[in-house]
């Protein structure tokens, strides 16, 4: 911007002592060729007047030219580098005199300013004179003046500057509605996205060597000082400077910077000193940042800070952070170790410097609050253009229950209106498919900063869905190709133990592959943790070895490949459950006849198992056995999981005393509209409450689980059902009651 005013002071210089040099025989206008060449000649840059140039010699001797237009480097945009629409100056008459033009005062009126860079970081207000300067046939030799071109004032009114950046592609426009250098001292107002921001800055000749830093800048309530000095201004080299800025509110700055989403961050003071390190950003020592109390539940439910502070003394020292605050209306405190600062701009350049890294960047960081503690050690890497990050994320307990549940946050203040009644309940439109079909691909754009990943995680108690988990270990790993592995996962629940890993890749259909090997789980606490709990308590054994490729789960269910096998012994089963089964057998009974037996709480359950291998989402369930107190069931069939339908031959049997009702049984149909028939000779019609009930007469022996309990462990050892007694289940005469209840 300063190398610009020179220029345009020599515009006028030649302008005037041109002018002076043919006073009384030639037109100013008629000059105008002259002043173009010379100005080329300058700066290899071609200058257009459009409109009259008119002289006065009283009060001041001085000018006024209207249209100006500087054009831009080969290769720059296509607009103009400057335009101005009235450029006014004055020269003083004493130097005039003895033959010395010094200029007073320069006011440009409405100029539209571009300042641009190439790929390369060259600013196009490097100017490159050619090596041989135009000359303009007829226009008058150059008088026999002295030039200075120091300025005592000057005003810029109504302009407009533009900033373009071909390296980060990225433009900035500022409005300039009044700017004045006057007496060493820059002061005025430039616009900002509409927002006004106050300048004032000492001013120097650009031959100043260091050139000085004092520049102040106030916008949205908050003021940034910047002292210092520049060795080279017009390259932005060799710079040094001390910055301290305090602002009310961080996010007022959004107004500024619409791009950034700063948070609210409130009473934010920072000062640091620069200094130029060669590269596109600098070397920051002895800087703090302190915050202090915000909200920030708009952003993070129940998240207010207390105090925030951030420090950092060299570069090659690591950034220090502490905060405290309330989480949820619990209290936190976090601690951390970020560094070595100076490689993490590294992070931000792409590609990395050529430069080795002596010291790779580390984070020793510990979050504690009422509900946990986490704490991180990682570790990245940064060689030959590649960047990975290792370390390790340790727990010694977290309560993630306490720590998603909800908010109430602060109580409404007294005089604050009602709120108004909610809007009637509205049954959400039913969705196609019982498994979701909403996309969950991972997006290659979060592994950008550390495309490979290497963390072991230990949490040695992790408190989810009322269920508590010892001993939980991982390995997580991301691969350059982004591809992501948990593997192994090991965990801890009650008696048993879960080991297995998965693997996944951030495609738009990525590929899914779950190991898993659970034995002597408490089956119970495993249905807590997958939502559906209080319908099963037992010993869970389970192994799965499965592979699917989709976007979405339900993608993934239709693709399915693999086995698996699930049983759970010596436990119990919610007995409702089991009408589900035999309560469409039953038609004819008279009402209430069979609730001893299907309404019961629990009931005793002896082993259950299941096992099927699943090709293209079609599982075919080779083994399904259930012995219970209240109900066994065998059976075989198959399951459409992309159909979200079912083919099961089912034989269940209803215990009552030590007699039974076992009645073939097909279930059918898709899984929202599941139809149960009879399964065997006798037709339907015939099938009624009278023709079972003779079933009653015999007794039923007991199933056998240790086959299929085998089958469905793979052959692998397991527990086996107790040999205790079955629970009494009702008889006869309870049936008998329920007749005349």
């Amino acid at each position: 911007m300063s190398r610009l005013v020179k220029l345009i002071s020599l515009v006028v210089v030649v302008l005037i002592g041109l002018t002076c040099a043919a006073w009384f025989g030639f037109d100013p206008n008629s000059l105008k060729p002259r002043i173009a060449a010379e100005v080329e000649r300058a700066t290899g840059r071609a200058l257009t007047i459009e409109g009259p140039i008119r002289v006065q010699l009283v009060p001041r001797p001085g000018l006024t030219a209207e249209d100006l237009s500087l054009a831009n480097r080969p290769g720059g945009s296509t607009r103009p580098m400057a335009t101005v629409e009235k450029l006014t100056a004055t020269i003083a008459w004493r130097p005039l005199l003895s033959g010395t033009l010094e200029i007073e005062t320069l006011a440009l009126d409405q100029p539209d300013i571009v300042l641009e860079t190439d790929a390369d970081g060259i600013g196009n207000w490097n100017f490159s004179p050619p090596r041989q300067p135009s000359v303009i046939a007829g226009a008058p030799s150059s008088p026999g003046f002295r030039l200075r071109t120091e300025l005592d004032q000057i005003t810029v009114e109504n302009g407009h500057l533009l900033w373009r950046d071909a390296r980060t592609h990225h433009d900035v426009a500022l409005g300039i509605p009044s700017l004045s250098d006057a007496g060493g001292r820059l002061s005025g107002t430039v616009i900002a996205q509409g927002v006004p921001i106050q300048i004032a800055a000492a001013a120097a000749p650009l031959t100043t060597t260091p050139w000085p830093l004092d520049v102040s800048l106030t916008a949205v309530g908050g003021l940034a000082i910047i002292k210092g000095s520049i060795a080279d201004p017009l390259r932005a080299h060799g710079y040094q400077a001390s910055v301290s800025a305090t602002l009310p509110a961080l996010d007022a700055l959004n107004a500024i910077f619409p791009n950034a989403h700063l948070p609210p961050l409130h009473d934010v003071h920072v000062a640091a000193a620069l200094t130029d390190a060669g590269t596109a950003w600098p070397d920051i020592t002895q800087a703090t940042v302190t915050v202090g109390a915000s909200d920030l539940g708009a952003d993070v439910a129940g998240l207010v800070l207390d105090r925030l502070s951030l420090g950092l003394a060299k570069p090659e020292d690591p950034i220090a952070l502490t905060a405290d605050g309330t989480l949820r209306g619990n209290g936190f405190s976090l601690a951390a170790q970020l560094g070595p600062a100076g490689l993490f701009k590294n992070l931000l350049i792409r590609p990395a410097p050529p430069e080795p890294a002596t010291q790779p960047p580390h984070l020793v960081a510990r979050l504690t609050l009422p509900q946990g503690d986490l704490a991180a050690d990682l570790t990245g890497e940064l060689a030959d253009g590649s960047r990975k990050i290792t370390g390790t994320l340790t727990s010694q307990r977290l309560d993630i229950d306490a720590l998603t549940a909800p908010h109430a946050g602060p109580s409404p203040a007294a005089e604050s209106p009602p709120t108004p009644p909610p809007p009637p309940n509205r049954e959400p439109p039913r969705s196609a498919t019982l498994i979701s079909a909403r996309p969950f691909a991972i997006s290659p754009a979060i592994f950008s900063v550390f495309p490979e990943t290497s963390i072991q995680v230990a949490i040695q108690q992790l408190i989810w869905r009322h269920t508590t988990v010892e001993r939980l270990t991982a390995d997580l790993a991301v691969t350059a190709d982004h591809h992501v592995l948990l593997d192994p996962v090991d965990l801890h629940l009650g008696t048993g133990d879960l080991a297995g890993s998965l693997q996944t890749e951030a495609t738009a259909a990525p590929q899914v592959t779950l190991r898993l090997m659970g034995h002597a789980l408490p089956a119970g606490q495993v249905l807590d943790l997958l939502g559906d709990p209080d319908k099963v308590t037992g010993i869970l054994d389970a192994h799965a070895e499965l592979t699917a490729t989709g976007a979405t789960p339900h993608d993934l269910a239709a693709t399915l490949d693999g086995h698996l096998g699930l049983t759970v012994v010596n436990g119990t089963l919610e007995s409702s459950r089991a009408g589900t089964l035999v309560a469409p057998l039953l038609k004819g009974a008279p009402a209430g006849l069979f609730n001893p037996v299907l309404q019961n709480a629990r009931a005793g359950l002896r082993c259950f198992a299941v096992a099927g291998i699943v090709k293209h989402g079609n599982a075919e369930v080779s083994t399904l056995l259930l012995d219970s107190a209240a109900l066994d069931v065998s059976g075989t069939g198959e399951v459409e999981l992309g159909r979200e339908a079912l083919d099961l031959r089912l034989r269940p049997l209803l215990r009552i005393g030590g007699n039974g009702i076992a009645v073939p049984v097909r279930l059918t149909g898709p899984w929202r509209d599941l139809k149960t028939a009879w399964d065997g000779p006798v037709d339907q019609g015939k099938a009624s409450f009278s023709a079972v009930i003779g079933a009653l007469s015999s007794t039923t022996p007991e199933m056998d689980c240790a086959p299929a309990l085998a089958a469905a462990r793979d052959g692998k050892p397991g527990i086996m059902p107790s040999a205790e007694p079955k629970p009494k289940s009702p008889d006869i005469g309870d049936l008998l009651r329920g007749l005349i209840k």
